[in-house]
């Protein structure tokens, strides 16, 4: 019985582990996208500044 309750704690554990990681990991891929697009709109905004 015990060993069945270690087995459950540890697939718990593993499944938390692997939800933060993966909230993580969009996060900082969402972030690079923001960053991205920030930039790329800057660029065109100097454009038409310049198209001006």
């Amino acid at each position: 019985m015990t060993t069945v309750l270690i087995f459950v704690i540890c697939v718990l554990i593993f499944v938390c582990v692997s939800v933060v990681t993966a909230i993580l990991v969009y996060k900082s891929q969402m972030r690079k996208k923001k960053l991205q697009w920030d930039s790329r709109q800057q660029t065109q905004d100097s454009k038409q500044v310049q198209d001006q």
